[in-house]
C-alpha cells in the first residue's frame, strides 16, 4: 500500500524505505539528502553502497555528495543549521551535530575506502572478483564493451557455414545470405536457416538473431539445468500451443466433407442470388474446384478474414425461402470451421518460427559465447549472469556474504524501475541472506515506474513492486509515493494531467508551493502533413539550397518548419523568463527541444537556421557536417595537397 511521502521518516537513517516519485520531484535530492543523514548518524562512509543504472547518475551523486560536504564545512553556522533543517533533523539535535557536520566533508576525503558509487555491472564485476576460487568463475576477465563487433562476426560465421557461399559487399557490408546451394544442405541449421529466409527474408532473420542474443541472459535462466535447451524450451511450447502444431491444416480441411459440403452449399446458393451474390457464388465454386484455399476464405469470410454480417438480398431470400434459415446455420458452421483453420495456421507459424529460431539463436549464443572465451572477454550480460548464479550458490554465497556485509551496511537503490528482473534476483539473494542476520542493513530504494525507459535493455518497471512488497515483509519498509513537482511551473502541469488522466494508475501531478507563481505555458503547434507525394521542382534543383524531396520526412520538414516560425514569430523576445536577475524577456539560450530521432535533426537545423535562430544540437559530428566547415576543410585540403585536387 503506498502513502503520501513524509520526508521526515523516509530521510530517517534507522529505517528502511521504498520512494516512489515522479520526475522532478527530487528523488536524487532525497537520496543524496539520506547519505548525509546516515553520515551524521555514524555510518561509516566505507558503509555506504549506492547502486543505479547509467554512469552519469553514478557521477551525479557523488558530485552533490561533495558539494553539501563542502558547504558544511565552509558554510556559516546559519545555512548549516538551515541545511540540517531542510533534511529534517529535530531542531533539539541541531547544535549538537554541528561539529560532526562540519567534519564530514574531512571524514569522506579521507576515508579508505570512500562511499561507493557505481553502476549495477560495475557492481557486479566487482562480486565476481569477490568470488571465491572455487567458484571457477572467469576471474581477470576483460570486459567487453563494445560487444556488437564481435557479435556480428559470430553471426556471419555461422551463415556462412550453415548457408550458401557469397563475397562480402564493397564497403565492409557482410555478404548477403543466398537460398542457392546451401553449404550444409542435411544440417538442422541449414534446414532452419533456409525455411526462415523463405519466410520472414534475411533483414528480419538478422534482427530475429540479434534480439535472441541480447535476451540470452532470459534463455539461460528459462532453460537453466537443460541438456538440450531448444528441445526443452519447445516442449514447452507444444504444451502450451496444444495438439499437434505440425499437423496441415490445410490438407484437413480438403479432408472435411462436411465443410465441403457446406461450401459448396453455400456457393450454389449465392448463385441464385442477387448479381454481387452470383459473383461471390461463382468465385467460391471456382475456388472449390481448384483447391485454392486463400479464395475460399476470401470469399466465405470478409476481406479482412473475420465473419460476414449476414445479409441476403431479397433475390435470394425469394429464391430459397424455408431454406434461408438452416443455410445461414450452415453458413455460420462453416465460418466456424475457417475461422479454426486460420487460428491453426497461426499456431502452426509459431511452432515453425520458434522451432527454427530457437535452434538458430541458441547456436548463435554458443558461438559467441566461446568467441569471448577464447579471446578472455566477458560483457555486460555475461556480469548480470554470472553474479546472479554466485549470489544464489548455496556453497558460495556465505563467504561472499560476509565479504558484502563487512563493506556495505546502507544500500541506496536510484533509478529502480529500470533495473531488470536479473539484476534484482542478484540483488534479492543477497538481501535475504542479510535478513537472516542481525547486520543492521538498511536499504533505501527509489524511483518512479512510470519513467521507465530502459525496455530495449530488459529493464522491466514491474520489478519495482516486487521489490516494494521484498522490502516491506523482509524490511520493514514503508511504500511512499509522491507526484509533488519541484520542476515544472503549475501552467505546464495542468497541460500534462488530461494528456494521461485516462491511463490506469496515473495519479495526477501537482506543483510544489514554491513554484505556485512560476510562470509558465504550453504551446500545441497543429501541423498538417502534406497530402500526397511530394513533387520534385520544375527544372534542375540547387543542391545547395534545396534538399531533396523524401516522402518520409515530410511530415517532419513541416514540424521543423513550424517549429522555427513559432519560436520566430511568437516565443523569442515576447515570452517572460524569471531568472536570477529578474524577469525578462525569452533568448534561444532558454529554449529546449526534444526531438524523436537523432536522424531528424539536420532537418531541425536547417530551419532553424533559415530563421536566423542561433542554436547548439547534439548530433555528433554536426558541426563538421555543416556547409561552412565542409568549405573550410576542402581549403585546408587543398593547401597542403594542391595536386590532389
Amino acid at each position: 500500500m503506498r502513502e503520501p511521502l513524509d520526508p521526515a521518516v523516509a530521510l530517517d537513517p534507522a529505517r528502511s524505505v521504498v520512494v516512489e516519485a515522479c520526475a522532478g520531484s527530487g528523488k536524487t535530492w532525497l537520496l543524496v539528502s539520506r547519505m548525509i543523514r546516515l553520515l551524521l548518524a555514524g555510518a561509516e562512509p566505507s558503509h555506504l553502497l549506492a547502486i543505479t543504472f547509467t554512469r552519469k547518475a553514478a557521477q551525479e551523486m557523488p558530485d552533490r555528495l561533495h558539494d553539501w560536504l563542502r558547504l558544511l564545512a565552509l558554510g556559516s553556522d546559519d545555512d548549516v543549521r538551515a541545511f540540517l533543517r531542510d533534511r529534517h533533523i529535530p531542531e533539539t539535535e541541531i547544535d549538537g551535530l554541528l561539529p560532526r557536520a562540519r567534519g564530514l566533508l574531512e571524514a569522506v576525503l579521507t576515508a579508505q575506502p570512500g562511499p561507493t558509487v557505481t553502476t549495477f555491472h560495475g557492481w557486479f564485476l566487482d562480486l565476481l572478483k569477490r568470488a571465491p576460487l572455487e567458484s571457477a568463475l572467469p576471474w581477470g576477465a576483460q570486459l567487453l564493451e563494445r560487444a556488437r563487433q564481435l557479435q556480428d562476426e559470430a553471426r556471419d560465421r555461422l551463415l556462412a557455414e550453415w548457408a550458401a557461399e557469397g563475397s562480402p559487399h564493397s564497403g565492409g557490408e557482410p555478404a548477403a545470405v543466398s537460398l542457392a546451394g546451401a553449404a550444409q544442405p542435411d544440417s538442422t541449421e541449414g534446414a532452419a536457416l533456409r525455411a526462415l529466409l523463405a519466410d520472414i527474408g534475411e533483414h528480419n532473420l538478422r534482427t530475429l538473431l540479434k534480439h535472441f542474443l541480447d535476451a540470452r541472459a532470459e534463455w539461460w535462466a528459462y532453460t537453466q539445468g537443460q541438456d538440450a535447451p531448444v528441445d526443452y524450451a519447445l516442449a514447452a511450447l507444444r504444451s502450451v500451443l496444444g495438439g499437434d502444431p505440425e499437423a496441415d491444416p490445410d490438407a484437413a480441411f480438403w479432408a472435411d466433407a462436411d465443410a465441403l459440403a457446406r461450401a459448396a452449399a453455400l456457393a450454389s446458393a449465392l448463385e441464385s442470388g442477387g448479381k454481387s451474390e452470383a459473383e461471390r457464388g461463382a468465385a467460391l465454386q471456382a475456388a472449390l474446384a481448384a483447391r485454392n484455399l486463400d479464395g475460399v476464405l476470401k470469399k466465405v469470410l470478409t476481406g479482412t478474414l473475420e465473419r460476414r454480417v449476414w445479409k441476403p438480398t431479397k433475390a435470394l431470400q425469394a429464391t430459397l425461402g424455408a431454406r434461408l434459415e438452416p443455410l445461414r446455420l450452415d453458413t455460420g458452421r462453416l465460418e466456424a470451421r475457417l475461422l479454426d483453420l486460420l487460428d491453426a495456421r497461426a499456431t502452426q507459424r509459431i511452432w515453425t518460427l520458434n522451432r527454427h529460431g530457437l535452434r538458430l539463436g541458441h547456436a548463435l549464443i554458443e558461438a559467441y559465447q566461446d568467441a569471448k572465451t577464447r579471446q578472455g572477454l566477458i560483457d555486460f550480460a555475461d556480469a548480470e549472469w554470472l553474479a546472479a548464479q554466485l549470489l544464489q550458490n548455496e556453497d558460495a554465497l556465505p563467504a561472499l556474504a560476509l565479504k558484502l556485509d563487512a563493506r556495505a551496511r546502507h544500500l541506496l537503490l536510484d533509478e529502480f524501475q529500470d533495473t531488470n528482473p536479473l539484476q534484482w534476483q542478484a540483488l534479492a539473494a543477497w538481501l535475504a541472506t542479510v535478513h537472516g542476520t542481525d547486520s543492521g542493513m538498511t536499504v533505501f530504494l527509489v524511483g518512479d515506474p512510470k519513467q521507465a525507459i530502459y525496455r530495449f535493455r530488459r529493464g522491466e518497471a514491474r520489478v519495482f513492486d516486487a521489490a516494494a512488497l521484498f522490502l516491506r515483509d523482509h524490511f520493514d519498509a514503508p511504500h511512499f509515493a509522491t507526484d509533488l513537482s519541484r520542476r515544472l511551473a503549475p501552467a505546464v502541469i495542468e497541460a500534462i494531467n488530461p494528456v494521461f488522466a485516462d491511463l490506469d494508475g496515473y495519479v495526477a501531478h501537482t506543483a510544489a508551493p514554491a513554484n505556485a507563481a512560476l510562470p509558465g505555458a504550453v504551446r500545441a503547434l497543429a501541423i498538417q502533413p502534406p497530402a500526397g507525394d511530394a513533387a520534385e521542382p520544375q527544372g534542375l534543383r540547387d543542391p545547395l539550397t534545396m534538399p531533396r524531396a523524401e516522402a518520409d520526412d515530410r511530415a517532419v520538414h513541416e514540424e521543423a518548419r513550424a517549429f522555427a516560425r513559432t519560436l520566430a514569430d511568437d516565443v523569442l523576445g515576447r515570452w517572460g523568463v524569471a531568472d536570477r536577475e529578474g524577469p525578462r524577456a525569452a533568448q534561444p539560450g532558454d529554449v529546449m527541444a526534444l526531438v524523436r530521432k537523432r536522424t531528424h535533426l539536420p532537418l531541425y537545423e536547417r530551419a532553424l537556421e533559415a530563421a536566423g535562430i542561433p542554436f547548439i544540437t547534439s548530433r555528433r559530428g554536426g558541426l563538421l557536417h555543416a556547409l561552412e566547415a565542409q568549405d573550410l576543410i576542402a581549403l585546408v585540403d587543398t593547401l597542403l595537397l594542391p595536386h590532389a585536387t
